[in-house]
């Protein structure tokens, strides 16, 4: 998993290791690497998640479809920048979210 960050003020719950449990609707996007050369550099908010894609709405007011797992992708989680490899967030958001759960409660024993 590719996971950095480019300023250090966020709060408890938006820390970037758990970037992959994270609610993705809402956050601004930014598409820096792809196989597709047409999305680099694409941006906007995630209006919309299913297993395999991003629904990003731009600042055009368009929508825009997006595979997860062929994209590098920067996170803005309130001021810090987070980037992640798609692969690692290819899931439907509930798997993503319910996993973090069980994985602290299994850490907590």
């Amino acid at each position: 998993m590719t996971t950095t960050t480019t300023t250090a003020s966020i709060a408890p719950l938006q820390i970037p290791k758990y970037i992959k449990n994270h609610e993705l609707v809402g956050l601004e996007v930014t598409v820096i690497d792809s196989s597709n050369q047409d999305v680099i550099g694409l941006n906007g908010r995630v209006e919309y998640e299913t297993k395999s894609m991003l629904q990003i709405k731009t600042s055009k007011q368009e929508i825009k479809f997006i595979p997860k797992n062929t994209c590098v992708l920067e996170f803005d989680l309130n001021g810090t920048l987070v980037v992640i490899d798609g692969v690692d967030i290819a899931k439907r958001s509930f798997d993503r979210i319910v996993t973090r759960g069980r994985n602290e409660r299994r850490d907590r024993k």
